[in-house]
């Protein structure tokens, strides 16, 4: 089945507050998801008018614009901001741009709100890593997410690692959706706990899982997992 994504920008007009302003840095980043990206040059202009210095970095994706999965456009450009402010909604897009290690005010120009990322957050998402690599070493029956969405399809790399799982005298179990629903994980209930190779923020829902979850590229950062491969 062939798919069409289509973009879908934002049709208003944004302007920030003049109680937004005051609250960030004079140095900031600015970054948005996609159906904002479109206003960040005139946010630019409203932030420099003001006395600010705003830059907007461009990484694999289009100037500016952040994914869950890819925050390239706030990293080229960290060591020269003193914060970054995020256009849109919700928690998946910025919490990628919190691992700069750099402060993340959001705005959301619907609500007309704006609040900060607390580090916590990431101190959260740290723990969570730490548990599910101990987790995987500990664990005699592990399942295997992978999702046959484009992009993010990595069936190679999951057969690698239920080989390299069952060398060690455990069972890999290599679960594919095309959409990965949590509550279909809880129809194996003798696996003790997932390795995720789909979406890396996938992990943010943490509370969803029936089991501990690490991504695959964290077992190879800690114990040079993938590194033959």
């Amino acid at each position: 089945m062939k798919v069409i994504f289509l973009e879908a920008p934002y049709a208003g007009e944004i302007s920030l507050p003049d109680e937004v302003i005051k609250q960030l840095p004079k140095r900031i980043g600015l970054v948005a998801s996609i159906q904002f990206r479109g206003q960040l040059p005139a946010i630019k202009k409203q932030l420099e008018a003001s006395g600010m210095s705003a830059l907007i970095g461009k990484g694999r994706q289009q100037a500016g614009q952040v994914l869950g999965c890819d925050s390239g456009s706030a990293s080229v450009v960290q060591d020269e901001v003193d914060a970054f402010l995020y256009i849109g909604d919700g928690d998946f897009h910025p919490l990628g741009v919190l691992n700069s290690g750099k402060e993340v005010f959001c705005y959301n120009p619907v609500q007309q709100k704006i609040r900060k990322l607390d580090r916590s957050y990431a101190e959260r998402h740290e723990k969570r890593k730490l548990v599910g690599i101990a987790t995987f070493y500990a664990s005699e029956h592990i399942g295997i997410i992978v999702t046959t969405k484009s992009g993010q399809q990595n069936l190679k790399k999951a057969l690698v690692l239920k080989e390299k799982i069952e060398r060690e005298g455990k069972q890999g179990y290599i679960l594919l959706q095309q959409d990965i629903m949590f509550s279909q994980l809880e129809n194996f209930p003798f696996i003790q706990m997932f390795v995720n190779t789909a979406c890396p923020r996938m992990t943010d829902d943490y509370e969803k899982f029936p089991k501990p979850m690490v991504n695959m590229e964290y077992l190879g950062e800690q114990y040079a997992f993938f590194r033959s491969h």
